[in-house]
C-alpha cells in the first residue's frame, strides 16, 4: 500500500503484513512529520477485463495490456535494505574459514611438526653417535696404553730378577729398587702390581702392591674383599696360564665407597713365576669424553628449545594471518551474497560498495552490472507497458500508483 506524508507529499510504499493489527506510526524521512497507518481493510479486487469476452490470463488479452502483480515488478514489495531470508538447512560440506583453517594452518602444523621432531630425533642420534664412538676409540686407546705399560713393567722386572736371582720372594717389596719398577703410577689413581703363580696350595699371592696391607695376601682374598665380591677381578688375574694376556674390565669401590668402572691388564714376567698386572679407573681416560657429551646434550637441549619456539611462534603467525585473511575474505563474500540475494528477490535500489582490486573485486563488479542491468529491463519493460496502452485507458501497477511515480519502500519500526 501507499502513504502520503500530509505535510511534504513524500510517498512511501509500505507492506502490509508488517503493520499491527491496532496500527502504527512512523516519521518521514523528509520532513520528521509523524504519519498514522491504520491496517487496511481488505477491497475487493475490480475486474480489468471485458465482461462481454471471456478473460485472459496474459498481459495483452483482447490487444489491451492488462497490469499484472507478476509483471515488472514483484507481487509483495520488498522493503529497502530489508534483510532477506535464507535456507536454515544444514549446510553441506565446510565452510570457507574451515577450509582456510585447514590448508594453510592445521596441515602446516603438521608438516613442520614432523620436520622439527626428524630434526631434533636426527640430531639426538648424531650426538649421541658421536659421544659412543669417542668413547669406544677411547676405551680401546686406552686399553692398548694399559697393554705397553704392563708390557714394559713385566720387562723392566724380568731384567733385574735377572740380575738378582738371589733375591727371594719375602724381599721383594722391601727391596725399593725392585718396588720402584714393580709399582708404577698410572694416571691419578692407576697403579701396577706384582703376583706370583699358584704354589703347591694353588695360592696366588701378591707381591709388589702400592698398599702394604695387601702384600703377601692372595688374590681370591682381595677379589673377595672388594667391594660388591667382584668375582671379575679373580678371572682376570688367573686368566694369564700358559703365558696368555688377560685383560677385563670389573667394578670396585673408590676411596669415597662410589662403585666405579676399572680396567686390568695382566701380562707374564719372562723367566719368573711371577704376573705383572696394571690397573685404572676407566673414566680418567673418558672424563673428556664425558665433559663433551654433557655439552653436546646442553646444547641439543638448546637447539631443541630454539626449535619449539621457531615452531610456536611460525604457527601463531600463520594462524593470525589465516585468521586476518579468512574473516576478510569471508566477509567480502558474505556480503556479495547478501547483495544477490537482494537482487534475486527485487531489490534494486541497494548500492554495492567495492574496494578490492583482486577477483572478489571483479565478482562485486558483475553483480553491480547485473543490477544495473535488471533496472534497465524494468524501466524498459515499464516505458513499453506505457506505450502498448490504448487512448484513454488508466493502467495502475500493482501498488495503485501510476506508472514512473517516485515511491520509496518502508517498512513501520
Amino acid at each position: 500500500m501507499i502513504v502520503t506524508c500530509d505535510q511534504c507529499n513524500k510517498k512511501y510504499r509500505l507492506n502490509s503484513d508488517s503493520i499491527p493489527a491496532k496500527g502504527g506510526a512512523f516519521k518521514c524521512r523528509q520532513c520528521a512529520h509523524t504519519i498514522k497507518v491504520q491496517y487496511p481493510a481488505p477491497a475487493p479486487v475490480p475486474a480489468r477485463v471485458n465482461a462481454a469476452r471471456p478473460p485472459s490470463t496474459g498481459p495483452f488479452a483482447n490487444n489491451r495490456l492488462v497490469c499484472s502483480p507478476s509483471f515488472g515488478e514483484p507481487e509483495t514489495p520488498i522493503a529497502r535494505h530489508s534483510p532477506v531470508a535464507r535456507s536454515t538447512g544444514t549446510k553441506k560440506g565446510m565452510g570457507l574459514r574451515g577450509k582456510m583453517t585447514f590448508l594453510f594452518l592445521v596441515i602446516p602444523i603438521i608438516l613442520i611438526a614432523a620436520a622439527s621432531s626428524l630434526y631434533l630425533m636426527q640430531l639426538n642420534t648424531l650426538a649421541t653417535l658421536i659421544t659412543d664412538e669417542s668413547t669406544a676409540s677411547i676405551r680401546t686407546l686406552a686399553a692398548t696404553l694399559m697393554v705397553d705399560k704392563a708390557r714394559s713393567v713385566a720387562q723392566q722386572c724380568s731384567l733385574y730378577l735377572e740380575h738378582h736371582a738371589n733375591l727371594r720372594e719375602a724381599d721383594l717389596y722391601t727391596d725399593s729398587r725392585f718396588r720402584s719398577m714393580a709399582v708404577q703410577k698410572l694416571g691419578m689413581a692407576g697403579y701396577t702390581f706384582l703376583y706370583a703363580k699358584p704354589d703347591d696350595a694353588r695360592f696366588w699371592r701378591i707381591w709388589a702392591h702400592p698398599d702394604g696391607r695387601v702384600v703377601g695376601r692372595g688374590i681370591k682374598e682381595l677379589s673377595e674383599s672388594l667391594q660388591g665380591k667382584s668375582s671379575r677381578f679373580w678371572e682376570i688375574a688367573t686368566a694369564v696360564k700358559n703365558g696368555r694376556l688377560s685383560q677385563g674390565y670389573y667394578r670396585s669401590a673408590d676411596p669415597t665407597g662410589t662403585q666405579r668402572e676399572k680396567f686390568m691388564v695382566c701380562i707374564a714376567v719372562t723367566g719368573t713365576p711371577y704376573y705383572v698386572a696394571a690397573v685404572t679407573y676407566l673414566d680418567e681416560f673418558t672424563r673428556h669424553i664425558n665433559k663433551l657429551d654433557a655439552r653436546a646434550a646442553n646444547i641439543t637441549a638448546n637447539i631443541r628449545n630454539t626449535v619449539i619456539a621457531i615452531f610456536l611462534g611460525t604457527i601463531l603467525l600463520i594462524g593470525f594471518v589465516v585468521a586476518l585473511y579468512g574473516n576478510s575474505l569471508a566477509g567480502r563474500i558474505k556480503s556479495l551474497t547478501e547483495h544477490a540475494d537482494l537482487i534475486s528477490v527485487g531489490e534494486l535500489d541497494a548500492e554495492l560498495e567495492i574496494k578490492s582490486k583482486d577477483e572478489i573485486g571483479e565478482l562485486g563488479e558483475a553483480i553491480s552490472r547485473l543490477q544495473d542491468s535488471a533496472r534497465l529491463s524494468i524501466r524498459k519493460l515499464r516505458q513499453k507497458q506505457t506505450h502498448l496502452l490504448p487512448p484513454g485507458s488508466n493502467c495502475c501497477d500493482q501498488t495503485g500508483e501510476p506508472p514512473g511515480a517516485q515511491q520509496t519502500d518502508y517498512r513501520i519500526p
